[in-house]
């Protein structure tokens, strides 16, 4: 008990040292992105803002504390939402030039309000429907393009605040005016000195210090140089705060919305909508780099519904959504304070910041403030635009640099979509380079299944290779046509000439309109010729087009088959009856040449029977006889093969388990030769075709037969090492597993 308390006690004290901590940062943090949003006209409104900013802070910090998924998280609205609403100002203002301040500024914050519940509703569905996991496939260009290009519009919007002034190209030489240059160099030199910090090591300390420090000295040399408060204010040293007094949260009643302009508001729900886009990729990766930094998995359905409460909470009062501080968080990790505690005290502090920090905050310098969004928008540059080039290709550190580019140009709603555009180019440059054939094979290459007789395989040996095969992968669309056509077109002009095209497409996933355009282009061709095509396994689109789309004399020309060993079966049967219908009306010439074409398969076929009939002669004190009808499978007890069965009569067909036909067996050939040494479980189904008879040899004969007859059983093994049963039985793809009674037997 006592170890109990002092740990919580010890707990305790870390959560207090660390919130007081991060509220530090997160009040100068939050100063600094009102500042950016609320520039140029609406610089008066920079510390009601802050109030809206820290509120927003203070509701994502103590709902990721009590319902997120990781502890010692810190949250709040982010940089990236605020490079992003700065933007927006700029066009708000311009529509809005001749309203009053007061109007354009409840404007904004309809679009704050707007793009808060918005987002937190696209977030708390996203959790709640699971679907995180699909988002995680965003393209990683256009996140660090977005991530780059507003990093240069923080560091741009940073020295215009200090030298206040709006940068253009042109008014890029007024910059080094005598009475400018003072006011953002001093800014510039402490964002450099905070990137060089961090650079090093925690840069946490020296932010708060040095921001301490620095608005100390600030103010001595105000007071030794006799320069009043409301004299710096008036000179854009410090910041004024439109009339604020005392609490800097709520700054606006419902009667204020009268004066918001809702045309102004619809012209900017793109905008918005992008936003919501952004805060999508900012809430993946920062929870991606917090995996990688706490080294635990953060449950993402989690913190999107958490993401999506506070995004609804902040928003109805009037803030921007809040995401995680990858930075904050790791920092409280480190300082021993990843406990809950940590967020609520910090909401504490922020809570009590809104109730007395308006005067506070007016202290604050203005070219600190600028300093500080230097930091962040160089950091950002630093990290998305230059270290990236270690972590991606040239193509894809080409597309950032022209998405960056774009939003600087032309903004930030096209240059993300130019960056969307541009993230498709490496996909197009792969897409052409795809090869829509995967091989071109002959039916002396690819036999189907069937066991044939002597004098089919004879005719077959001979006329096969007018069977020409062609397995399509892939996504058969427009570009690839080109490639496609120009293999069915050679495949015309080879010697001997086609007689059956065979098109595999058990690989393709999608055939566009413009891909059965080419097929039917290409079917017309075949059609002249008299070459008949046949298509394995087609999708049910391409059979449905293909015929609606032929006339009924081309289209009595295509065969579809469910695979290809059923498709090389019909092109197989065709040859055959078409030799033999040839030589019946033929002249005894021709029959002569017949019989020559398989006398010599005749013999090795004789042979061979001669050779399996003495070897099953010997071997019968040693073998079981097996007896199966039509439809029977060949397995011994419990669903096993205990044994390679040699067959003696009938015909057997092995199936996989998705019921396609692997290899036919017939007399001579043996079923599953390795089930002499082992139990096997079958993973595929030998069925007999046709009554059946076999000669089982099970693993226990088999050792018998090795210490009783061992020339006997080399006389076997030589049997079906050079017999193509062997290699038959041995079908690509299978895993036969051991059960354990294979292995106490072993």
């Amino acid at each position: 008990m006592v170890n109990l308390v002092q740990s919580f006690t010890s707990q305790w004290k870390q959560a207090t040292f660390a919130s007081v901590i991060m509220t530090l940062i997160l009040i100068p943090y939050s100063f600094a992105l009102s500042a950016l949003i609320f520039h140029g006209p609406l610089q008066s409104f920079t510390l009601p803002g802050t109030g809206l900013l820290i509120y927003g802070a203070l509701i994502s910090c103590l709902l990721f504390a009590l319902a997120g998924s990781h502890r010692g998280v810190l949250a709040g609205p982010h940089e990236i939402a605020a490079a992003a609403f700065a933007t927006m100002s700029a066009a708000v203002g311009v529509s809005m030039v001749n309203a009053p301040a007061e109007a354009t500024f409840m404007t904004m914050i309809t679009l704050f309000i707007l793009t808060s519940v918005i987002t937190g509703l696209i977030f708390f569905g996203i959790g709640i429907s699971r679907l995180s996991y699909l988002l995680r496939f965003i393209p990683y260009p256009v996140a660090a393009g977005c991530f780059a290009g507003f990093g240069w519009i923080l560091c741009v919007a940073a020295l215009s605040m200090m030298s206040s002034m709006s940068l253009e190209w042109h008014t890029l030489p007024r910059l080094f005016d005598a009475d400018t240059v003072w006011k953002w160099i001093p800014g510039i030199a402490f964002g450099v000195i905070l990137l060089v910090v961090t650079r090093r090591g925690n840069a946490i300390p020296v932010l708060i210090w040095s921001f301490l420090i620095l608005t100390g000295v600030f103010h001595l040399v105000l007071y030794v140089f006799g320069i009043s408060i409301e004299t710096a204010k008036s000179a854009n040293l410090l910041w004024s705060g439109s009339g604020v007094t005392g609490g800097l949260w709520p700054v606006f009643g419902l009667d204020d919305f009268s004066l918001v302009d809702w045309n102004v508001v619809g012209e900017q729900i793109p905008a918005v909508m992008v936003v919501v886009l952004l805060m999508v990729l900012c809430l993946l990766l920062n929870s991606n780099i917090m995996e990688v930094a706490s080294g635990e998995e953060i449950n993402l359905d989690k913190e999107f519904r958490v993401a999506g409460a506070a995004g609804i909470i902040a928003g109805a009062g009037g803030s921007l959504p809040g995401i995680h501080f990858p930075v904050l968080s790791s920092t409280s990790q480190k300082l021993g304070a990843d406990t809950p505690w940590t967020g609520v005290l910090t909401s504490l502090w922020l809570g009590l910041t809104l109730i007395f920090g308006s005067a506070v905050l007016e202290l604050i310098p203005i070219s600190l403030t600028g300093g500080l969004l230097f930091f962040i928008g160089v950091d950002l540059l630093n990290n998305w635009l230059i270290k990236v080039r270690r972590r991606v290709s040239g193509i894809e550190h080409g597309v950032i640099i022209l998405m960056a580019l774009g939003i600087v140009v032309f903004g930030f709603v096209e240059g993300i979509g130019i960056g969307m555009l541009a993230s498709l180019c490496p996909l197009a440059v792969h897409l052409l380079r795809l090869e829509p054939v995967v091989s071109l094979e002959t039916g002396t290459d690819h036999r189907s299944a069937r066991v044939r007789s002597v004098p089919d395989r004879g005719i077959l040996l001979a006329h096969a290779e007018r069977i020409k095969i062609v397995r399509l992968c892939g996504y058969m669309y427009f570009v690839i046509n080109y490639r496609l056509m120009n293999h069915l077109k050679k495949l015309m002009g080879q010697s001997p000439s086609p007689k059956f095209i065979v098109l595999d497409c058990s690989e393709v996933k999608w055939f566009d309109a413009s891909a059965i355009s080419t097929l039917c282009m290409f079917l017309y061709t075949t059609g002249s010729s008299g070459v008949r095509v046949l298509f394995a396994a087609p999708p049910a689109q391409l059979q449905s087009s293909l015929a609606h789309d032929l006339p009924d004399a081309l289209r009595s020309r295509i065969w579809f088959e469910k695979n290809l060993d059923h498709a090389l079966e019909r092109c197989e049967d065709a040859i055959i009856a078409s030799e033999i219908r040839k030589h019946d009306v033929s002249s005894e010439d021709d029959r002569t040449n017949l019989l020559d074409l398989v006398g010599d398969v005749m013999e090795d076929h004789l042979d061979r029977q001669v050779r399996f009939e003495n070897l099953v002669e010997q071997l019968m004190p040693w073998l079981k006889k097996c007896e199966y009808d039509t439809g029977d499978m060949l397995a011994g007890s419990r669903n096993l093969h205990d044994g390679m069965q040699l067959v003696v009569s009938g015909r057997v067909s092995v199936y996989d388990a998705m019921g396609a036909r692997l290899r036919q067996y017939g007399p001579g050939n043996v079923v599953e030769p390795r089930a002499a040494f082992e139990l096997l479980r079958p993973s595929s189904r030998a069925i007999a075709e046709e009554p059946c008879v076999t000669m089982k040899l099970t693993p226990g004969q088999r050792r018998g037969l090795e210490s009783e007859v061992p020339g006997l059983i080399c006389d076997l093994y030589g049997y079906m090492l050079t017999d193509d049963a062997w290699t038959a039985s041995v079908t690509p793809g299978e895993n036969h597993g051991l059960y354990p009674e294979a292995q106490k037997q072993g």
